[in-house]
């Protein structure tokens, strides 16, 4: 192992030699301290089969930390020797780099160990879903984006919240958003409002609803109040991120909506 300052943070595709090392040092921290992930070694194996399905920092020309995911980690793994030396932070940032060039806008991980929340958080994770001590630790991170927007076009007020699939059941008026976002719009000479930034809401915020609701107001007027994935609110604007498991809203068009 090489010291500390000549270790490079280069992440690259895993080859099916990196994949090999990496199973071999899994299973010696298994059988020296029962770490986690040698139970996962079929799924490793195979992930080489997979063009950027696994993503690896070599040291000395060996894989000492790996994740399996393009975008979230499945798992995410360091050779003991390499922790606490920014090998994580490195694998996260890239697959964060790709999720943005790709369009990505969520990442998703289940904490394994439960203790690794604390780096996920470091990451910009949020925990979410069931939030009992003996659940799964699940937490995910927003990919926003700004846009540049026309400097002479006219300014409009937006408030777009998401709540859980109740809001929209029986006397449920009350019932407060899980996210909510204020955000500055601005029309457009075909009628529809550019926002100056993305919205993002996940399409399910695990024991806090199934389906996710979104509302959306324009200068105090509500024009959707409805499931995220029905008709009424993508003629609006609202899109679906299939890769990151979230809807989004660059633009919206309130001539659509049945206000």
């Amino acid at each position: 192992m090489t010291d500390d300052t000549t270790i490079t943070t280069e992440v690259v595709e895993a080859t099916a030699e990196d994949v090999a090392y990496i199973l071999a040092w899994l299973r010696r921290e298994h059988d020296e301290d029962g770490e986690r992930f040698w139970c996962n070694r079929n799924l490793i194996a195979d992930s080489v089969n997979t063009p950027g399905d696994i993503w690896v920092i070599r040291d000395d020309g060996k894989a000492v930390a790996f994740q399996l995911g393009r975008y979230s980690a499945s798992i995410l793994s360091v050779r003991k020797e390499y922790r606490k030396r920014g090998v994580g932070t490195a694998l996260v940032e890239a697959s964060v780099k790709r999720a943005l060039e790709d369009e990505v806008n969520a990442l998703h991980v289940q904490c394994e160990p439960k203790k690794s929340l604390g780096f996920w958080q470091r990451m910009g994770f949020v925990r979410y879903g069931d939030l009992e001590p003996d659940s799964n630790v699940t937490a995910y991170r927003l990919l926003p984006r700004c846009f540049d927007v026309p400097i002479a076009a006219s300014h409009v007020n937006v408030v777009i919240g998401f709540y859980p699939e109740s809001a929209i059941y029986g006397d449920a008026m009350d019932v407060a958003p899980i996210a909510e976002s204020q955000v500055a719009g601005f029309y457009t000479d075909d009628g529809s409002i550019i926002l100056a930034q993305r919205v993002i809401g996940l399409s399910h915020y695990g024991g806090q609803s199934r389906d996710t609701v979104v509302k959306i107001e324009i200068e105090g007027v509500v024009h959707c109040f409805c499931k995220a994935k029905y008709d009424d609110a993508r003629a609006i604007g609202v899109k679906h991120d299939w890769s990151g498991d979230a809807y989004f809203i660059d633009r919206l068009n309130p001539s659509n909506s049945e206000e």
